[in-house]
């Protein structure tokens, strides 16, 4: 098995794939079972870049976490290729999230 990372590790995936995979887990977790539950959140293109932008840098690595609310959000850290996160680099946290922050339409309600 291979222990390195790429920036070309990832999936691209159909519409219609995610949508399903997403349904599938917010239909499968007492998370979603709760009145105004965290369905996502949103990390914009400038904060994105700032940790893609370090030297080294290949790619995100994402962790699950508990905000102060005990909502579940996402913490973005940049990866170098010897699957290191990034020492001292730029960690993102805290996007609005969704809801109440959710758009007025997206392809999962197609």
């Amino acid at each position: 098995m291979d222990t390195t990372s790429s920036p070309d590790d990832g999936k691209i995936i159909t519409r219609e794939q995610a949508k399903s995979m997403i349904l599938k887990y917010q239909g499968s977790t007492d998370l979603f079972n709760s009145s105004g539950a965290t369905k996502g959140g949103f990390y914009g293109r400038n904060k994105i870049l700032s940790i893609l932008n370090q030297a080294n840098c290949i790619g995100l690595r994402y962790y699950y976490a508990l905000n102060a609310s005990n909502q579940l959000v996402i913490a973005l850290v940049g990866e170098d290729r010897d699957g290191n996160v990034m020492s001292g680099g730029t960690v993102i946290n805290e996007g609005p999230l969704c809801p109440p922050v959710c758009g007025t339409t997206n392809f999962l309600d197609e």
